[in-house]
């Protein structure tokens, strides 16, 4: 059941539903897509490798799990990361809300909460560890005498 749905996750948009009414002057079966980094992007990352939406979902909770468990860390940075936390809790349960109800007879439509949930991950996980690789004023020693 998991395959099944990790599957349908891998697609971000229907093939069925399309844009434009038949009377627009648009060719049959076209997408309207005013902004399609999104679509782009998913549809060249994940389209037909469901592995590679697992791997990036454990990827993101282990890098995420790690800076917000470390001490050391700005407390900014692990919120960045807690919050992508919390997101994975919120797209693993929306994911087994779809497969255990029925809306396993429609994955695709179904699973667009999940997918954009995993796509802001790994925004966040970004984010986290770009602000990781920002140095705290803190942690700056102060200059030598002399």
């Amino acid at each position: 059941m998991m395959v099944r749905g990790v599957e349908g996750m891998g697609v971000l948009r229907a093939d069925y539903v399309y844009s434009y009414p038949a009377s627009a002057g648009h060719p049959r079966g076209a997408f309207e897509c005013r902004v399609c980094v999104v679509q782009d992007f998913w549809k060249g990352a994940f389209d037909g490798r469901p592995a590679l939406l697992i791997a990036t979902y454990l990827l993101c909770a282990a890098v995420c799990a790690t800076i917000t468990l470390t001490r050391r860390r700005q407390l900014a940075t692990r919120a960045i990361s807690g919050t992508a936390l919390v997101l994975l809790v919120a797209l693993t349960s929306q994911f087994w809300v779809v497969m255990l109800t029925e809306g396993a007879s429609d994955l695709v439509k179904h699973m667009v909460g999940a997918n954009f949930t995993l796509a802001l991950v790994v925004v966040l996980t970004l984010a986290a560890l770009c602000a990781c690789a920002v140095r705290d004023p803190q942690d700056v020693p102060p200059p030598a005498a002399g």
